[in-house]
């Protein structure tokens, strides 16, 4: 993970994933830093790389470490036919969630399936 650190394409990702995740744009990530848009567009083409000052703030304006930001985020395997016991684990603990949890877990999961395939992304559900 340490040859991530300082990496363009996993810091592009992960501010993507948190502002897909927050549901914001990013003209708001930059009026939330105080930075210009074009400047947050660069860091999410992975042109650049954002200053750690900036890091620190993103990471206070999500409400996460700085860590989840810069280092290499694991995505979950997709469940397969062979992991029946997953697939309950998963109906199970959808059944009491609330319709806006439900609608959460949904933009969850097209995040994760976008993540494995961003050709073709699926917007998230209003």
């Amino acid at each position: 993970m340490a040859n991530e650190l300082g990496n363009n394409e996993v810091m592009a990702a992960n501010i993507q994933y948190y502002l897909s995740l927050h549901r914001m744009e990013r003209k708001d990530l930059a009026e939330c830093l105080n930075s210009k848009y074009t400047t947050v567009c660069g860091w999410l083409t992975a042109k650049s790389y954002p200053r750690i000052d900036k890091i620190e703030k993103m990471a206070q304006v999500f409400g996460i470490a700085k860590s989840d930001l810069v280092e290499k985020r694991e995505i979950a395997k997709p469940v397969t036919d062979n992991d029946d016991g997953n697939l309950e684990q998963l109906i199970d603990a959808i059944q009491d969630l609330n319709l806006e949890e439900l609608r959460q877990a949904c933009d969850y999961v097209l995040l994760l399936k976008n993540a494995r395939n961003p050709q073709n992304p699926q917007a998230p559900r209003d």
